[in-house]
């Protein structure tokens, strides 16, 4: 009787087993769209409350099925998930999020996972949805342009030369997006992953894009297409008063992108032109590449003005003026390389040109990247902005008083700094590439009358 019992129960066990994993099998809730991956794990990238990434089962078909997803608020959801394999759950507790805010991609063994160290984008699959609702000559007549630069050097007044295009969706230095999940070293790595994505207005970058200019004001204030209709219908802003603006939408998002006829990034955060092959060797791309380069001394004293620095020249703010000369110097080289990857995109501006004659630099810019005649409110733009009162102006201001600014740093800086600076051989080498005089005295250095800009020395 007792062994009769005990294999009734064994059987009533297997079956229930069998039809357990049979339904994990085929149930829409984790199928692949792929029948043949028999050993994949399907993972969601869920980028919830903040910055953390979650990790759950997802089909994009049926999500309405999966309801542990489903954004009701509350305290963490519990999501299993599973490996074909093993057929053994695996725990996740995360936040609950909403439908726009989950890319997925599915990975097998043969695949590494998409964490920090081997490319939060790298391995995401596409997603169709915005996507695909992009005409392809569209994508085709897209120029996309790279602002390529350091701290300091004008790159905001540049900026909006293109942000004031209507035709242009400018995004100001999203690579910070990246600091959240690695350090420089890395960063440096993986910047072309992300600026591909967000050329290519790709779903992948998206939700975690939007989340940052969400976060960042500062961010989303310099891109004029995102404080404008549809995503902000107030009048009137300051950069301080953005946060009365409702929260940026994805699909809004991704629709601005694939709509605009051009697409422009700045960034700072990226040390030598070199890492951003990838980037410029994708052929589905049309990258410009604008490297605004200025005078190193000039740089320096802004730094010192707007950071609350002293005119030390420490060992430490040597060791500073040197990398950034470095990678001043290198990037240029590597447009002299004559490499296929940047042959016909690259185009070099020097702040003290753009800001000594912004109109006729401009143009001339526009002709080089192939964006053709300025528009009108562009140049409406520059009258306004380019003859300000230097002192009614913070320092995230755009607004230049162009004959006044370019030279005004040399009333600041003290002779005996500049001249080490000079002296830094890599700096050396920036002044005398990039056409800058090195003035002999301190009569010099302050007379205003003597122009320390020249023409830039043909190669």
């Amino acid at each position: 009787m007792i062994r009769s019992r005990l294999k009734c129960l064994l059987i009533v066990a297997v079956c229930t087993v069998l039809v357990f994993v049979a339904f994990i099998g085929s149930s829409t809730w984790y199928r692949s769209s792929d029948n043949q991956q028999t050993e994949s794990e399907y993972v969601i990238k869920l980028m919830s409350s903040g910055d953390q990434l979650g990790r759950a089962i997802y089909n994009p078909v049926h999500f309405d099925q999966v309801k542990e997803l489903q954004a009701h608020g509350g305290d963490k959801v519990n999501v299993e998930y599973f490996t074909k394999a093993e057929n053994k759950p695996k725990n996740e507790h995360i936040q609950p999020v909403s439908k726009d805010r989950i890319s997925v991609h599915t990975h097998t063994k043969e695949q590494p996972e998409a964490t920090t160290e081997n490319g939060i984008f790298g391995i995401l699959d596409e997603l169709q949805d915005v996507n695909n609702k992009s005409p392809a000559a569209t994508k085709k007549q897209q120029v996309h342009i790279l602002i390529y630069t350091k701290r300091r050097c004008g790159s905001s007044f540049l900026g909006q030369i293109f942000n004031n295009n209507p035709d242009v969706f400018f995004q100001f230095e999203p690579l910070k997006l990246l600091e959240t999940y690695m350090n420089y070293s890395k960063l440096q790595e993986h910047a072309s992953d992300l600026l591909k994505n967000i050329f290519k207005c790709d779903l992948k970058s998206a939700y975690p894009l939007v989340n940052f200019y969400n976060k960042e004001k500062l961010h989303r204030w310099s891109s004029k297409l995102l404080i404008s209709p549809p995503f902000c219908n107030l009048q009137n802003l300051t950069r301080y008063s953005i946060s009365k603006c409702p929260a940026i939408q994805q699909r809004e998002f991704l629709e601005t992108c694939h709509q605009s006829k051009h697409i422009v990034i700045k960034i700072i955060r990226v040390i030598n032109l070199r890492s951003l092959a990838p980037l410029l060797m994708d052929p589905t791309l049309n990258i410009k590449i604008v490297h605004l380069v200025r005078d190193p001394r000039a740089i320096y004293t802004s730094r010192v003005q707007t950071e609350g620095l002293t005119y030390d020249f420490d060992h430490r703010q040597e060791t500073e003026i040197g990398k950034l000369c470095k990678g001043m110097i290198e990037s240029h080289q590597v447009s002299q390389e004559r490499h296929q990857w940047l042959r016909n995109k690259y185009t070099l501006v020097r702040y003290e040109d753009l800001a000594r004659n912004p109109m006729q630099t401009a143009e001339k810019l526009y002709k080089d990247i192939g964006l053709g005649q300025l528009p009108e409110a562009v140049k409406s733009w520059i009258n306004i902005n380019s003859n300000v009162d230097p002192g009614s102006v913070d320092r995230y201001s755009t607004q230049r008083n162009s004959s006044a600014i370019v030279q005004a740093w040399r009333g600041k800086l003290p002779f005996n700094v500049s001249e080490q600076i000079e002296n830094v051989k890599v700096c050396a080498e920036v002044l005398d590439t990039f056409g800058y005089g090195r003035p002999k005295s301190k009569k010099e250095l302050t007379d205003m009358t003597l122009s320390l800009v020249r023409s830039i020395p043909t190669v």
